[in-house]
């Protein structure tokens, strides 16, 4: 198992990246960089996160900084990740055993 010396954590939200990148100095991490990078209107899903063409562009920048490979952790709002669609079956049998059970979970 590898030990991470070099951390980069990455939040996409409200159209912006946020990032923190943290170094591993004598058995405790100390923060390098962090930055906050606005990305185009237009580049935004609807659901709100940007596509993956405009989080590239962005990310191009800042990783031409940095040196090393960091190994990086990515995060998304909790509200984001909760809002998936479910497709319910076409069958009315299985719709009325499904809803009852997707409401109560709601």
């Amino acid at each position: 198992m590898r030990i991470a010396s070099r951390m980069a954590g990455i939040s996409l939200q409200d159209g912006e990246i946020r990032i923190a990148l943290a170094r591993r100095i004598r058995r405790r991490w100390c923060f390098e960089d962090f930055i906050t990078l606005t990305l185009p209107e237009t580049e935004s899903a609807e659901n709100g996160v940007p596509g993956l063409s405009a989080v590239a562009a962005a990310l191009a920048p800042w990783r031409r900084r940095i040196r090393g490979r960091p190994d990086c952790r990515a995060a998304l709002p909790v509200s984001l990740c909760l809002q998936q669609q479910i497709r319910l079956p076409e069958s009315r049998v299985a719709q009325s055993a499904v809803v009852p059970l997707i409401d109560t979970w709601l």
